[in-house]
């Protein structure tokens, strides 16, 4: 898992919210 700018934990995925 990757931490996203909104320290929302997202699947390592190319996705960013």
């Amino acid at each position: 898992v990757e931490l996203n700018d909104d320290g929302l934990v997202m699947a390592a995925e190319d996705q960013h919210a």
